[in-house]
């Protein structure tokens, strides 16, 4: 009788101290990032390029502070890895990702990587480009020119299509970037002749340009890439990082029609860029209405 009665003593202290699991507060997820004045940028008060504009509206709307921290695409990928709840931010939806992690919708939006050519090397041969001047393989393109180089930026994705491509290259005619924020420093590698071609988007090329003024590159467009690029949150497969997701699908409804976020296309982007940006916005617009509350 007497050990009948201390092991329901013994239930009852257990069942006071740890309470029941709801009663447990749900972890912190951790957010991760790869630009150095991300977090210093959002704190501003003006209007912001889109990426990091589109991020300031979105944490705004959230009921939670965010917990963000600045490393590197390689620790992300392995702090991904971890069982707590951890996220990272401007990821590319993969077929191969999909398998592994959670995504949002997207948050911000943008025209794809083209390829930017230093000036002084010669034109890309007609015979590499298809009729619509788009350039059909990379890799045919840099094996006809053995000598010449494409700045590409370790750990990273750029898209199903342009991985395939990419992949296919020569691995000693890849200038690997392993720097956490490495978008400005391709652009000078291109400028100074370091490089004879990186792959940009018209957004961060825009970006070097206002910093270093006008530059001589060439630019193609790639066969099979997409014209519109998606900037998603990407998390593991956590509990709280699923809860996470939602949250945020939740609030991007409000993101995608703010004032400052068009703004924020219209003063980066060309009239014919924002109007396929325009169209994605009001898309995506529709289809956070409809999922705002179903879990991802």
């Amino acid at each position: 009788m007497h050990t009948v009665i201390i092991l329901l003593l013994l239930c009852f202290i257990s069942a006071g101290v740890y309470g029941d699991d709801t009663d447990v507060p749900a972890p912190a997820v951790l957010v991760l990032h790869t630009k150095t004045d991300f977090e210093d940028d959002l704190a501003s008060d003006s209007v912001l390029g889109p990426l990091t504009q589109a991020h300031k509206l979105l944490f705004a709307q959230m009921d939670q502070s965010v917990n963000l921290e600045f490393t590197s695409l390689a620790r992300a990928d392995r702090l991904l890895q971890k069982s707590q709840p951890v996220c990272a931010l401007f990821r590319r939806k993969t077929l191969s990702r999909q398998q592994a992690y959670l995504f949002s919708l997207p948050i911000a939006f943008g025209i794809s990587h083209a390829l930017y050519q230093q000036a002084l090397s010669a034109p890309i041969d007609r015979r590499f480009l298809n009729e619509q001047g788009e350039v059909m393989s990379l890799s045919a393109l840099f094996d006809a020119r053995p000598h010449e180089n494409i700045v590409v930026i370790a750990n990273a994705s750029y898209g199903n299509a342009l991985d395939n491509h990419i992949a296919a290259i020569n691995a000693d005619q890849k200038a690997l970037r392993y720097a956490a924020d490495v978008n400005n420093s391709q652009a000078k590698m291109l400028a100074k002749g370091r490089a004879t071609f990186a792959l940009l988007t018209p957004a961060e090329e825009a970006a070097h340009r206002q910093q270093y003024g006008p530059q001589n590159f060439r630019v193609y467009t790639i066969e099979g890439v997409p014209k519109l690029a998606k900037a998603h949150v990407m998390c593991n497969r956590q509990p709280a990082s699923r809860r996470y997701i939602a949250q945020i699908n939740r609030a991007l409804e409000a993101v995608y029609t703010a004032p400052t976020m068009h703004q924020a296309y219209q003063q980066t982007h060309s009239e014919s860029h924002w109007g396929i940006i325009r169209s994605a916005l009001q898309e995506y617009s529709n289809q956070a209405r409809v999922t705002s509350l179903v879990e991802p």
